[in-house]
C-alpha cells in the first residue's frame, strides 16, 4: 500500500467517524467533493496545506492526523513483509 492509499483510507476512516459525507468534508475543507473523493481513492496527495485544512475540519489536530497516517502506514508494511 503506497503513502497516498493510506492517507485517503484514514481521511475516509476520520469522515466516516464523524457522520459526515465527502460534499460536508469538502465544505469545511474549503475543497471540492471530487479533490476529497481523489485523495480517499489515493489517486491525489494533498499538500501539507489542505492536510491541516482537512484535519480541522475532521476535528484532529495535523500532528494526530500524521501519527495516524504513520500507524496505518506501519500495518501495511508490516503486512507486506509477512
Amino acid at each position: 500500500m503506497n503513502i497516498e492509499s493510506v492517507i485517503g483510507k484514514v481521511i475516509k476512516s476520520q469522515r466516516i467517524r464523524l457522520e459526515i459525507n465527502q460534499e460536508e468534508l469538502a465544505f469545511r475543507s474549503h475543497s471540492e467533493r471530487t479533490y476529497i473523493s481523489m485523495i480517499e481513492r489515493g489517486l491525489s496527495q494533498p499538500t501539507v496545506g489542505k492536510m491541516f485544512d482537512i484535519s480541522k475540519a475532521l476535528k484532529i489536530r495535523p500532528s494526530d492526523f500524521i501519527r495516524m497516517v504513520e500507524v496505518e502506514y506501519d500495518k501495511a508494511l508490516n503486512e507486506k513483509d509477512k
